[in-house]
């Protein structure tokens, strides 16, 4: 557990890895969009990045921003 984005008040962010796998999990808090450093979230690669779930029924595969009370899943390789 790492957790990332430390002085947000919008947004909570932490990264669970183990050996084989490194994921963030993201939440925004507020009811508006909330734009977002992906490297200050822990996403290095983007082009490698995949989202894995989110409570949007579309999931955007852009990142760098979250949408009102989002929260998403997302594998950092």
């Amino acid at each position: 557990y790492e957790e990332k984005m430390h002085d947000s008040e919008q947004i909570y962010a932490f990264i669970r890895e183990n050996k084989d796998d490194r994921v963030l999990v993201m939440v925004n808090f507020t009811g508006e969009n909330i734009a977002y450093e992906t490297a200050e979230a822990g996403i290095d690669d983007e082009k490698t990045a995949e989202l894995l779930i989110s409570n949007y029924p579309d999931k955007s595969e852009s990142f760098g921003t979250l949408r009102p009370y989002e929260a998403v899943v997302i594998r950092c390789r």
